[in-house]
C-alpha cells in the first residue's frame, strides 16, 4: 500500500486508506461516480474542481473541500451523470447496455390533490425514492423524462450532424471512458476522471444551456467556469503518469432542442502540443504554454505551498506585503480607481 512520505500527516496527504499502489488507474466504470467524487478513500485527492478553489481565496478551498460546499443541485446531478453515462456506455460496451444495467426508471410520486409530482425536497419524493433503490441495490434512479432527453441528446450527437458526428462516433469507437486516475505529486495528492481518452486525445463532454454556441460564446463559457484551467489539470497529470502528452478536445453540446453541438481544440487555452526528434525517437512535447496553463500553475503552485506549511489564509493572500505604499509586512488593499469613476462632477448653472 502507498504510504505518504510527508514528516507531518495532514488530512490533505494522509492517503493510508488508500487501497493501491501510485499512480493508479482504474478499469472503466470500476470506482462508481459518488465514490470518486465523496468517498473518505479518496478525499485526500485533489480534483480540478477543487483546486479551482483556489481562486477565491486558500481559505475557502480549505473550507469547501472539508464541507463539500459547492456542489451542484439534485436534478441537475442527475441529468449531467445520465449524459456522460449513456456516452460511457457506448464507448465502453459499443451501445447502452452497461447504461441500462446501472440505471431503473424512477417513476416520481404525484400529488393526488393536485395532480403534479411532488417536489425533489419533500418526504413523499424521499419515501419513494428510497423505497425503488432499496428494491433496486446498486442502481441509479432517473425519470422517464431525463432519459429521454438523454437519448434525444446523444443520438444527435452521433447522427445529427454532417459534418462532426461522424468524428464523435470515431472517438467513441476508439476511446475508453470514465476511467480514474489517483498520482502523487511533490507530496501532494491528485485524481482526475477522463470522460473519453483514446491514445492520443482526452474528451470532454459539456452540456450547455445557450441558445448559440459562437466562438464568443464558448470562450466565456470556458472562461466563466474555468475548462480551461480543468483541461491543463488533466493534461498535465496524465503527462505525470502515463509521460506522455495528450491533446485535449471540449465537446459543448446544448441541454435543450435543437441540440446543437461544437467540437472545441483546447490548445489555444491550454498546453499546444507537437512532435520533436529526441534520439531518433519522435516524441509529443508542449511546444506553448497558454494561459489556461499558466494560470493552474499559479494554482498547483499556491496548494503545494498550503500542504508544506499546513496553511491556508484568506483574501488578504492576493495583496502583496507592503503593497501601495503601505507599512512593510502588511497586507492592506488600496483599490485602484477605474479611470470612468475619477471624472469631475460638472454643474452648468445659468
Amino acid at each position: 500500500m502507498q504510504q505518504t512520505s510527508k514528516k507531518t500527516q495532514t488530512a490533505f496527504t494522509d492517503i493510508s486508506k488508500f487501497p493501491y499502489q501510485l499512480p493508479y488507474v482504474s478499469k472503466p466504470n470500476s470506482i462508481p461516480n459518488e465514490d470518486y467524487h465523496r468517498n473518505e478513500v479518496f478525499k485526500p485527492f485533489i480534483s480540478s474542481t477543487g483546486l479551482k478553489a483556489y481562486k477565491t481565496s486558500p481559505l475557502w478551498f480549505k473550507y469547501a473541500w472539508e464541507n463539500e460546499a459547492g456542489d451542484i443541485g439534485k436534478e441537475a446531478e442527475v441529468r449531467g451523470n445520465a449524459y456522460h453515462d449513456y456516452l460511457a456506455s457506448i464507448a465502453n460496451f459499443g451501445d447502452d447496455s452497461g447504461f441500462l444495467k446501472d440505471y431503473v426508471i424512477f417513476k416520481e410520486p404525484t400529488n393526488p390533490r393536485t395532480g403534479e409530482p411532488y417536489g425533489v425536497s419533500t418526504k413523499a419524493y424521499a419515501t419513494a425514492e428510497e423505497e425503488i433503490l432499496e428494491a433496486n441495490p446498486g442502481k441509479m434512479l432517473i425519470t422517464e423524462d431525463i432519459l429521454k432527453t438523454t437519448k434525444d441528446m446523444v443520438n444527435h450527437l452521433l447522427y445529427g450532424n454532417k459534418e462532426n458526428s461522424k468524428q464523435v462516433r470515431f472517438l467513441l469507437k476508439h476511446g475508453k471512458a470514465e476511467r480514474s486516475y489517483f498520482c502523487e505529486y511533490l507530496d501532494c495528492y491528485f485524481k482526475f476522471r477522463k470522460d473519453l481518452a483514446t491514445g492520443r486525445k482526452i474528451v470532454d463532454w459539456k452540456t450547455i444551456a445557450a441558445k448559440d454556441l459562437h466562438e464568443d460564446t464558448i470562450r466565456k463559457t470556458i472562461f466563466n467556469f474555468g475548462y480551461d484551467i480543468s483541461a491543463a489539470f488533466y493534461q498535465f497529470f496524465d503527462h505525470i503518469i502515463s509521460g506522455s502528452w495528450k491533446e485535449f478536445f471540449w465537446v459543448f453540446q446544448q441541454k435543450s432542442p435543437p441540440y446543437d453541438f461544437v467540437i472545441v481544440d483546447a490548445s489555444p487555452f491550454t498546453y499546444e502540443i507537437g512532435n520533436e526528434e529526441i534520439n531518433g525517437k519522435m516524441q509529443r512535447i508542449v511546444t506553448n504554454t497558454h494561459i489556461g496553463a499558466r494560470k493552474f500553475h499559479a494554482l498547483l503552485d499556491q496548494h503545494i505551498h498550503c500542504v508544506e506549511n499546513n496553511y491556508w489564509g484568506g483574501a488578504a493572500t492576493f495583496i502583496p506585503e507592503g503593497a501601495y505604499g503601505s507599512i512593510k509586512g502588511k497586507r492592506i488593499l488600496q483599490c485602484e480607481l477605474p479611470v470612468y469613476s475619477q471624472k469631475n462632477i460638472v454643474f452648468y448653472n445659468d
